[in-house]
């Protein structure tokens, strides 16, 4: 992962092949205003009971599954003690069912 002035950040990864979405603790990764895509996607199971609506950042990452700009969902606590991110099928590949993406501002049709 590349920091802003453009230098590298190492984070412990965690192949998951049970989620599609992928997930680093918030804090790990350089996300701001600039990085947020102002959507969410929804997510079950993610430290809390029940579905969350998590926030998606657009960043870049440099792994041996993926490596370049990617979308990443927000956590704001650690799943796994000493996991920093999990990586998801949606990013590490496999065939996924991908979560359902939302926007902040929904969008009505006549």
């Amino acid at each position: 992962m590349r920091k802003e002035t453009g230098s590298e950040n190492s984070i412990t990864v965690l192949r998951c092949t049970c989620d599609a979405q992928s997930l680093p603790l918030k804090g790990v990764l350089p996300v701001t205003d600039e990085t947020d895509l102002h959507k969410n996607v929804l997510v079950e199971g993610a430290g809390d009971t029940g579905c969350q609506s998590l926030p998606l950042h657009r960043v870049c990452l440099k792994s041996k599954y993926v490596s370049g700009d990617v979308t990443v969902s927000i956590v704001h606590k650690r799943l796994i003690d000493g996991i920093d991110m999990l990586l998801g099928n949606g990013l590490a590949g496999g065939h996924v069912e991908i979560c359902p993406v939302v926007n902040e501002k929904p969008v009505f049709a006549d």
